[in-house]
């Protein structure tokens, strides 16, 4: 086999893939509105710099903890993807307001490499199950990983806040 031709080589579907995944914003600072009573919205975008589609998951410590829109699915070769994230209101947290605010998170995103025939006959409304169904099949090591952080800021006033809650 020629060198060029390796070069060119499709992966076939559950091999690692040539690159990481480029996310954008590497990193996300949740300022306190109304100290996180209400939920905040906010997006990141994956991009898929290989010649191939790929397929990915993502994955935090806490399973619930912040939402994820679309933690499963596949992207097309040099495509990208709007990713929604969701940090619930407070009342929602799995721990206490000092033991989630001002500490780095981080979001886990692996990707895989497929063949461009699977990612051309899966609908649309099947990616994600597609995607997860892949990732349940094939072992850690060929996998590509790349890391998302996040903080959340402390509120800088809390003594009003905490007699609020505790009068409730």
């Amino acid at each position: 086999m020629s060198s060029s031709s390796m070069e060119t080589a499709i992966p076939r579907s559950g091999e690692m893939p040539d690159s990481e995944l480029r996310i954008t914003p590497r990193w996300m600072i949740f300022r306190p509105m109304n100290a996180f009573q209400q939920p905040v919205l906010s997006c990141f975008e994956l991009e898929n710099v290989d010649p191939f589609p790929i397929a990915f998951v993502i994955k935090g410590k806490d399973r619930h903890f912040p939402i994820v829109k679309h933690a499963h699915g596949l992207i097309a070769e040099k495509g990208k993807m709007k990713i929604e994230m969701l940090i619930p209101s407070r009342v929602e947290w799995p721990e206490d307001l000092h033991e989630m605010t001002n500490k780095r998170f981080r979001l886990v995103v692996s990707n895989l490499a497929i063949s461009q025939s699977l990612y051309n006959t899966t609908p649309d409304s099947e990616r994600s199950l597609v995607a997860r169904e892949i990732f349940q099949r094939t072992a850690p090591l060929t996998r590509m990983y790349t890391k998302m952080s996040y903080v959340l800021i402390r509120p800088l006033d809390l003594s009003d806040e905490t007699q609020k809650l505790n009068a409730q």
